[in-house]
C-alpha cells in the first residue's frame, strides 16, 4: 500500500521557531515573576540605612533632618528582640520635640547587615527636625541602632508588589505563550494536509494517482 510522500518539516509553515517563541513567553513570564517577587520581598524586608548606632548605656546624637511624613518614620532597631514597655522603660529621647517619644512600630522586622542582626523594637515619633539625644539602659552590651525609613506603607505595597509579580506575570506569559504553541501546531498541521493533497502526480507510489485516486 502506497502512501502520500510526507512534507519535510523545513517546508511546513509557520516555521518551528513559533514553538521557541511561545515557550520562551512562557519561561520570560515565570523568571519576570519570580524576579519581581524578589524585587518586592527585598523593598518590603530590607532596613533602613542607620544614621546612629550606640551601646546600652551610652548617649547618641541623632541628627534629624527631616520629621515623620505620611510614609517614613524614624525607627529603632535592637540585636535583640525587645518589647514596646522595654523601650519604654529603658529607653529615652530628647530633643527640639517635646512630645518625641517611642511608639509601635506599625510592623514587625528581623534583618541581617553583614555578621549584624538587627530586629525593629519601636517607631519614634519626630515632628520636628534638629538635633536629638536618645540612650536606652538595656542589658548590658544591647547595640542599637536609628534610621528613617518605612512606616509600613511601603512594606505592604513591597510585599503586594511582590506578590502580584509572582502571580501575574507567570499567567500573563502563560496566556500569551500558549495560544502562539497552539496556533502554530494547529496552522503546521493544516499546512501539511493542504501540501499532502495538493501533491503532483509524480509525487505519488507507483500505482496510486494522488488524491481522489480510483474514486
Amino acid at each position: 500500500m502506497f502512501h502520500a510522500p510526507q512534507p519535510k518539516p523545513a517546508e511546513l509553515r509557520p516555521r518551528r521557531w513559533w514553538y521557541w517563541a511561545g515557550g520562551l513567553v512562557i519561561l520570560a513570564g515565570f523568571v519576570a515573576g519570580i524576579t519581581g517577587f524578589a524585587i518586592g520581598l527585598v523593598s518590603a524586608l530590607g532596613m533602613p540605612e542607620l544614621e546612629t548606632r550606640f551601646h546600652a548605656g551610652e548617649e547618641a546624637v541623632l541628627q534629624a533632618g527631616r520629621a515623620n511624613d505620611d510614609t517614613r518614620t524614624w525607627l529603632l532597631y535592637a540585636d535583640r528582640p525587645m518589647t514596646s514597655s522595654e523601650v519604654d522603660d529603658s529607653c529615652t529621647i530628647d530633643g527640639p520635640d517635646p512630645d518625641a517619644a517611642f511608639d509601635m512600630a506599625n510592623f514587625s522586622q528581623e534583618t541581617t547587615s553583614g555578621d549584624q542582626t538587627w530586629v525593629l523594637a519601636a517607631a519614634i515619633d519626630i515632628s520636628e527636625p534638629g538635633t536629638y539625644t536618645i540612650a536606652c539602659a538595656a542589658d548590658s552590651g544591647a547595640e542599637f541602632g536609628v534610621g528613617y525609613g518605612d512606616n509600613g506603607v511601603r512594606f505592604a505595597t513591597g510585599l503586594a508588589g511582590g506578590l502580584a509579580s509572582f502571580f501575574l506575570l507567570p499567567a500573563l506569559g502563560l496566556v500569551i505563550g500558549v495560544p502562539i504553541l497552539i496556533v502554530t501546531a494547529v496552522r503546521r498541521r493544516s499546512h501539511r494536509r493542504r501540501l499532502m493533497s495538493g501533491a503532483r502526480p509524480d509525487a505519488w507510489g507507483p500505482g496510486y494517482g494522488g488524491p481522489g485516486y480510483g474514486g
